[in-house]
């Protein structure tokens, strides 16, 4: 999609203002306008165009708020448009370019759907956001997923939202936290829990007033719709009571309407209609007979009107003779300044001809005029006669200088001597200078070598862990990263499990401590019978049962089992005492049955823990186990490079130093051979110069090793020939050229010469028609032909003012002609005026006829529109009658008697109507629902004489026996309500089963926020490594190149490496080679960053969806010029995909922006 059009018709500051964004391509769109200007307006303005005008606005301080509009065109992809305009409204506020409202699902095409929020923040990018887009890639220390997550979805720093998920649902719950919301609800849930067991009551007592409260309350119920029957009854009779009279008033207004017998019922307002259609009949009859009278008092005036229809026929002549008049007068005063002008010019024209011709008269001119032919010769030869005279002075001079020059040239030659020949040495020196400062670039490269490896030596002792020789580091078998990295996971494994299997044995230990607590507590408050013991007493009393039948049934002796039994009371003593303490043991069981149940479940507690700790122990020395053993294998995998190894995580961070020095090394290296190449190639180049110099004679000697005193030597040397070779070459230049213009000055003066033999010959040929000689100077004979023509031309004057005044005189004639015939066909009384006088008369006498056919017109006009009126006039009383037949036919009468009696008898018939339907409604108000039927049945079954009694009877039953039962029943209530309440038995206990269903609501609540929370962080965590693997290479490529272009070149592409927990993180990749993090970056560096990766984001995703356009707000405050000059070209390589429109108020964007308008691309416009 693509805004073709943007229309601020009234909007902020702006009246039919337009930015019309129509290219070929979809363009760079600068918008430009100083602080003030509008440029917020305008952004605004398209966001109301899009999704509508906020609430509130403040925008209106010009237009009021219901006058607020903006306009714009859309075009798609297939080439539809859509031109509309948005009103500030709550509902249908778009409309059509022809102000028809518009149906909103046409422009959701174009926007696909998009609500406002997800419309800037994917396709729209300010300063703010770019700032902080830039921080948040730093925060998250460049971790690709987000990053790039970040630059597709338009969010600033995913890391925000990450930790506020995480920090909300720690807060929520923490597996072994206390502080924690829900852990407060889960420890508060327990302690109600516990309050309702020891607020539970079993008592008798508490059971008896329960039971007294609910037969109190049913009582109650039953006297309360008792009451309520007998107040239903009560307010029945009243409202018969009450409506008696008005059902009486209805039957009597029934029976009137009855007694009317059938009536025409005719309209609310036909009584006025028919006092209107009356009174505009008279009207129109008064206004018809008025009209009669003034059409025959016009048609009378106007037969009292003559008209002179000669002078009208002839009206157009008249005024042609009128208006000619001034003309003709203005001729005859013109006649005698012609001729006095004419006669002037005759006597200049003799003056002229005096001063060439004395002898020749003015009649005798014409033979001088052939002569008139050889003026442009005579003109044009005189212009070139100086000139040629000049040329031919000028040339002859030039031929002797020339020639002085040549001679002084030729014994300059002379004077230079030979050179010696260079030979090959100029090559030499040329491809010696092609290999550019060969000395310095050793030196150079021999310092970096030193320098590399001092600081490679100081980064080995920097790691430590070993010191050998860096020859032999590349060579040092030294673990895989994978390797390390599983090393790592099996001791981070084999720690977590021991510092869990820690904890749980801690937790074990305090719970069994509590546990221990607990018991003690139980045991020290009173011995806690169980059923083992009384299983013991009671056999012990079933042994004593036994022994007693058996004495008493048998009569056998049990003296020696009764001394076992018990030795210290006799055998029914000793049974009765048994019974009561078994019973006694039942008892407490039964009462203290939680007691007994609590201390059996902490006594099966106490087994669990125990033995879960014997299994914790023995986990754990397994772990510990494992663990040495891992820790043998690291030390062995380290064992062949006599590295003694720290903890996996560090030597994976040693590992990635120990790449980067080997990579370090590897460099040293090819700076080492590439020294060694250049210096070979310096002695072969000294060598082959210092051979060549001596076979040229130079004896020089050039100590050291170095090749720029060699080649300075050969330079200068070299140098010095080629100088004394240029001189005579420019020498010998010099007289060639000198002989040629030698050569060419001679032959311009022998053509000067000959042009001026030439013109002297056409000179005298020009002069022979003037017969003033050959010897006349040029200036002489060009004022002789000028004089001449100046004669002609005075004497050409002369005549055009002769032809004026016969002009006149032919003209006069004419119009006293046409004036003699005007006379005689329209006024022959006028025949012997002069014309001043009869022009005047006739223009006078056609006036006053043209007012009396003026006036004529009037009546006939008048009599016309009083024809129409009195025509209307009879249609409008024509049309009354009907009218008022057609109310006679309604009324079914003929006589206007008949009409008043109708009248009379529809209004009685209304009022009784209205009167009854107005005593209908108040009986249904005081039926209170219950039909009119319904109503009159109930009246007709009641003696209206007995309701006052039965009324009164039911008010006396209700205050005399049903009321003061109810005040006795809610007594009654009242009372054992207090005394449940002193009691403090159920209720408390349900006021805590209250207050712990609220806490058990709120841990729901509160869970379920905590799971959403965390399926949040998961799916989002998620959904960032999908959009990574899925989009990181196409971007990060595409992206590299607006880094590099945004940067100037500092860095010339982004690249992904891990960090030391193993996650993809994005590095720039400087012109050396150099890696640089993201933490390294500048903060200006990270808000281009980010800028590259979302100018990416858009380009990637045109592949696979139609383009939007991309609206961008003056980002570059903080950019130097250079930066934005060179981010202006980055938006302008997107624009060739995707329309990009930018607002700024900054000059210097302006101005870079128009610079690059040139390309077709950029297009800049100015509020």
């Amino acid at each position: 999609m693509r805004i073709k059009r943007l229309s601020l018709k009234a909007f902020g500051h702006f009246t039919d203002r337009t930015l019309d964004f129509t290219s070929e391509l979809p363009g760079l769109h600068v918008v430009y306008g100083p602080n003030e200007a509008g440029k917020s307006s305008s952004m605004r303005a398209l966001q109301a165009l899009f999704f509508g005008f906020p609430v509130r606005s403040g925008d209106n301080f010009l237009h009021a708020y219901d006058q607020l509009l903006v306009g714009g065109c859309l075009q798609g992809n297939d080439g539809s448009e859509l031109t509309f305009s948005r009103r500030k409204k709550n509902r249908n506020s778009l409309f059509d370019e022809h102000d028809n409202p518009l149906d909103p699902a046409l422009l959701a095409p174009f926007l696909h759907g998009l609500e406002q929020d997800l419309f800037n923040t994917l396709y729209g990018i300010n300063h703010e956001s770019l700032v902080r887009g830039g921080q948040g890639i730093l925060d998250q220390k460049g971790e690709v997923g987000q990053a790039l997550f970040s630059a597709g979805t338009g969010l600033a720093s995913l890391k925000s939202i990450v930790d506020e998920l995480e920090a909300e649902a720690d807060n929520l719950f923490r597996p072994r936290g206390s502080s924690q919301a829900i852990s407060v609800l889960l420890n508060r849930y327990k302690e109600l829990q516990s309050h309702i067991k020891q607020a539970t009551l079993s008592s008798r007592d508490w059971q008896e007033h329960q039971r007294a409260l609910g037969d109190a309350v049913q009582k109650l119920e039953r006297a309360n719709a008792l009451r309520a029957q007998l107040n239903r009854e009560k307010r029945q009779l009243e409202r018969l009571k009450q409506a008696l009279p008005t059902i009486g008033q209805r039957r009597s207004l029934l029976e009137k309407l009855a007694d009317l017998g059938d009536v025409v019922e005719l309209p609310p307002d036909f009584s006025e209609r028919r006092r209107s259609l009356e009174q505009q009949a008279v009207i129109a009859r008064s206004r018809l007979e008025s009209s009669k009278t003034r059409q025959e008092l016009l048609e009378e005036k106007r037969r009292g009107v003559s008209l002179d229809q000669g002078l009208l026929d002839h009206a157009e002549a008249i005024e042609d003779m009128h208006q000619g008049l001034g003309q003709y007068r203005k001729a005859k005063a013109d006649r005698p300044l012609l001729e006095g002008r004419r006669i002037g010019c005759r006597t200049d024209a003799a003056h002229l001809l005096k001063q060439i011709k004395p002898l020749l008269s003015l009649d005798e001119i014409e033979v001088l005029r052939p002569s008139l032919a050889k003026r442009k010769t005579i003109q044009a030869l005189g212009a070139r006669h100086e000139a040629l005279v000049l040329s031919e002075r000028t040339s002859g001079r030039l031929v002797q200088t020339t020639a002085q020059d040549l001679e002084a040239a030729r014994c300059g030659l002379e004077k230079l001597s030979l050179s010696v020949n260079a030979g090959k040495l100029p090559r030499m020196v040329m491809s010696v200078q092609k290999v550019g400062d060969l000395d310095g670039e050793i030196s150079a490269k021999r310092r970096n070598l030193n320098t590399a490896t001092t600081e490679c030596r100081s980064v080995v002792q920097r790691l430590g862990l070993w010191s050998g020789p860096l020859e032999l580091l590349n060579q040092l078998a030294v673990p895989l990263p994978e390797t390390v990295r599983r090393h790592e996971e099996e001791l981070s494994s084999l720690s977590e499990k021991k510092r869990q299997l820690t904890a749980d044995a801690g937790q074990l230990e305090n719970d069994q401590i509590l546990i221990d607590e607990q018991l003690h507590e139980i045991e020290y408050a009173a011995e806690v019978p169980s059923e083992d013991e009384l299983l013991q007493f009671r056999s012990r009393r079933d042994l004593g049962w036994q022994l007693l039948r058996s004495q008493w049934l048998q009569g056998e002796d049990v003296t020696a089992k009764c001394i076992d039994y018990d030795s210290e009371r006799p055998l029914p003593e000793a049974y009765e005492r048994l019974v009561g303490i078994s019973d006694q043991t039942a008892d407490r069981l039964y009462r203290e049955a939680d007691r007994v149940q609590k201390h059996a479940s902490l006594k099966a507690k106490a087994e669990v823990i125990a033995k879960r700790r014997t299994e914790l122990n023995k986990q754990l020395e397994n772990v510990y186990s494992a663990a040495a053993e891992a820790d043998n294998r690291w030390q062995e995998l380290w064992a062949p490079c006599s590295i003694k190894p720290l903890l996996p995580r560090e030597m994976q961070a040693w590992l990635n130093c120990l790449d980067k020095l080997r990579f370090q090394v590897a460099e040293s290296d090819k700076i080492a051979q590439d020294l060694q190449g250049q210096e070979d190639r310096r002695r072969e180049l000294r060598t082959m110069l210092i051979a060549e110099l001596v076979s040229l004679g130079e004896r020089q000697e050039f100590p050291g090793e170095e090749l720029s005193p060699v080649l300075l030597f050969a330079e200068a040397l070299v140098q010095r020939v080629q100088k004394d070779l240029s001189r005579r070459e420019i020498q010998a230049e010099k007289i060639r050229v000198l002989d040629k213009a030698l050569e060419s000055a001679r032959s311009d003066h022998l053509v000067s010469e000959t042009e001026l033999r030439h013109w002297q010959s056409l000179w005298n040929d020009a002069l022979l028609p003037l017969e003033i000689g050959n010897s006349v100077l040029p200036a002489e004979a060009i004022d002789f032909i000028e004089t001449l023509q100046a004669c002609f031309d005075k004497l050409k004057e002369a005549d055009d003012f002769s032809k004026r005044r016969d002009g006149i005189d032919r003209d006069a004639r004419e119009f006293e002609e046409a004036l003699l015939v005007l006379k005689k066909n329209s006024a022959p009384d006028l025949a012997e005026c002069e014309a001043n006088q009869a022009v005047t008369q006739l223009k006078s006498r056609l006036g006053r006829a043209s007012q009396d056919q003026t006036l004529v017109q009037q009546y006939t006009e008048e009599i016309l529109a009083l024809e129409v009126a009195i025509s209307t006039s009879q249609a409008e009383l024509d049309s009354f009658e009907v009218q008022l037949a057609v109310l006679r036919r309604i009324a079914v009468c003929e006589t206007e008697e008949q009409i008043d009696e109708a009248e009379r008898r529809s209004h009685e018939y209304l009022k009784l109507k209205n009167t009854l339907a107005e005593t209908e409604v108040h009986l249904i108000r005081i039926a209170e629902g219950i039909s009119l039927i319904d109503l009159e049945h109930q009246a007709g079954e009641v003696d209206p004489d007995d309701l006052p009694g039965r009324i009164e009877g039911l008010a006396r039953h209700i205050d005399g026996v049903v009321d003061p039962e109810i005040s006795q029943l809610s007594e009654i209530i009242g009372r054992e309500k207090n005394e449940l309440a002193r009691m403090n038995g159920s209720g408390t206990a349900a006021e805590l089963a209250e207050e712990s269903q609220q806490a058990l609501a709120k841990i729901r609540r509160l869970t379920d926020r905590y799971i959403r929370l965390k399926l949040s962080t998961k799916i989002l965590r998620e959904e960032i490594e999908r959009y990574r693997a899925e989009n990181q290479d196409p971007v990060l490529k595409i992206a590299s190149g607006y880094f590099r272009e945004l940067t100037l070149g500092s860095f010339v592409g982004l690249r992904t490496d891990s960090d030391e927990q193993g996650q993809p993180v994005l590095i720039g990749i400087r012109a050396n080679g150099a890696w640089l993090h993201v933490g390294g970056m500048s903060t200006g560096t990270c808000d281009q960053l980010y800028l590259a990766l979302r100018l990416a984001t858009l380009e990637w995703r045109i592949q696979t969806s139609e383009p939007m356009p991309f609206i961008v707000d003056d980002i570059l405050i903080n950019f130097d010029d250079k930066r934005s000059k060179a981010t202006l070209q980055a938006l302008s390589n997107l624009a060739e995909k995707t329309q990009v429109i930018l607002f700024t108020h900054h000059g210097q964007v302006f101005e870079d922006a128009t610079s690059l308008a040139c390309s077709g691309r950029v297009f800049v416009y100015r509020l």
